[in-house]
């Protein structure tokens, strides 16, 4: 007889749901469940096993008059993207920080389209996909110190789904096949 050993990638031990649920998946995300905060502790984690299919996501509290697509936090913002205009009545354009008390845009927003997917550097800076057009940049644009920085590629010919920084590199997905940077 052999051992069996069990690994897992996710031990949730505390939650904070002041400004929304926690929810997981263990089928792709075809149907969420509510994580009882009450009942997480060091004692009693709710564990995930290692595998594509389970996932963890939050959503945030708030009126929002459409879509939410992603969301990306850290110690002191929640940002969210989507496709929505306003957020508990305040103007939102496609992104949406959290400032603790209420909902504010980011960066003024984007004028229409949609943002699909959200990144933020050790340094601050957001980078932001989707299927938009912003200050002459298509699908990706950064946000550096509170100005859109397009120079990351100017025309994306498909919908960037997802952004990921590494140091000061940004590796990008999505459904393209060229990027023209001139």
């Amino acid at each position: 007889l052999g051992a069996v050993q069990n690994r897992f990638e996710d031990a949730i031990t505390n939650l904070n749901t002041a400004n929304g649920t926690w929810q997981y998946t263990t089928n792709s995300g075809f149907s969420w469940n509510n994580i009882a905060a009450a009942s997480i502790n060091t004692t009693n984690a709710l564990l995930l096993a290692s595998g594509a299919t389970n996932r963890i996501r939050f959503v945030p509290t708030g009126n929002f008059n459409g879509t939410i697509y992603t969301l990306v936090a850290d110690r002191d913002r929640l940002l969210v993207g989507g496709e929505f205009t306003e957020v508990d009545g305040q103007p939102c354009p496609r992104l949406a920080e959290w400032s603790g008390n209420s909902w504010n845009t980011v960066g003024g927003g984007l004028a229409y389209g949609s943002v699909r997917a959200l990144a933020l550097s050790d340094e601050g800076h957001l980078a932001v996909g989707g299927v938009f057009r912003h200050l002459n940049a298509t699908n990706l644009i950064i946000l550096r110190n509170g100005v859109w920085d397009p120079s990351p590629g100017r025309i994306w010919d498909g919908a960037v789904l997802a952004v990921a920084w590494n140091g000061n590199d940004l590796g990008v997905g999505g459904s393209f096949h060229t990027v023209d940077t001139t």
